[in-house]
This record gives C-alpha cells, sequence and structure tokens, in this order.
C-alpha cells in the first residue's frame, strides 16, 4: 500500500516538473526583451517554490516506492547451496546455479540489500548484515560483487 502512495507522488512531482519545465523553456524562442517580460510577469517567486516541491515530490515518492516488506526467515549457508523460506516455500540455491550475488548499500536508510541472482534469471533480496555479506564472499568468492548505491 505505500509502495502505491509512493508511485502516486513520484508521477504527481513528475507532471508538475514537467509541467512548469515546459513553461520555462517556452520563452527559447522569443526575443530577449520579450523573454525577461515573460519570466517577470508569468514567473513569481511562487512559481519556484511549486518548482522545487514538485522535484521533492518526485525523490521522497521514488524513495517511498522502493519500500519494501521484508520477513523474517532463517538463511543457511552451505558450501554447496543457500537456502532459505520464502512465503513458507523452501528455496536452495545449488552452487552451480548461482549465478550472481551482489550488495546494495543503501546511504539514506543504512540497510544491507544482498541480491541473490540464479543461471534462470530469478531474483532474491535479503536484507542482511555485514556477517552473512562476509560469509557468502568467503564462500563464493566469485561470485560475490560489492557496490554502493544511494
Amino acid at each position: 500500500m505505500i509502495n502505491k502512495i509512493g508511485v502516486f507522488l513520484g508521477i504527481v512531482g513528475a507532471i508538475l516538473s514537467i509541467f512548469i519545465g515546459l513553461s520555462i523553456l517556452s520563452n527559447i524562442l522569443m526575443p530577449n526583451e520579450m523573454t525577461v517580460v515573460y519570466i517577470i510577469e508569468f514567473f513569481e517567486n511562487k512559481i519556484y517554490l511549486v518548482l522545487l516541491t514538485s522535484i521533492l515530490l518526485l525523490v521522497i515518492g521514488k524513495q517511498i516506492a522502493e519500500i519494501r516488506n521484508y520477513k523474517s526467515s532463517e538463511l543457511t549457508i552451505e558450501t554447496e547451496k543457500i537456502s532459505f523460506l520464502k512465503n513458507g516455500k523452501l528455496i536452495e540455491i545449488p552452487e552451480p546455479r548461482l549465478h550472481k550475488i551482489t550488495e546494495r548499500k543503501n546511504r539514506l536508510s543504512k540497510v544491507n540489500l544482498i541480491k541473490i541472482k540464479t543461471d534462470t534469471h530469478k531474483e532474491y533480496d535479503i536484507k542482511g548484515t555485514e556477517k552473512i555479506l562476509e560469509h557468502l564472499t568467503e564462500l563464493f568468492p566469485n561470485k560475490t560483487e560489492l557496490k554502493n548505491v544511494g
């Protein structure tokens, strides 16, 4: 539900930003004297506040839309496989089917997100600690990728 609110806020922010941006760019074809009059008469200080607000809505909406609901589960990491429960179903990923493990650190929420990709193009997101990532890196060094995403 909160993701839908974030998407809605992002769309409203994007539409307002585009509308105001296009109205500002519409003075490109005008002579210089007309451009000055257009900007002074048409755009008051409030329009720039609306533009700033719409950009903030876009950014906040994007951040809210990316919020996910993680459920606690037991993660088992062995030398030949990774296994965990997803919606009550046991997921086992053997080492040959494991394609890539990537870490994403979000600077805003300070949460470590671990994405596990298989060779069948399935992706699993895990919210974990540095200790889990270190253990995965030790067991699968050629399949682990670290990156910082803000």
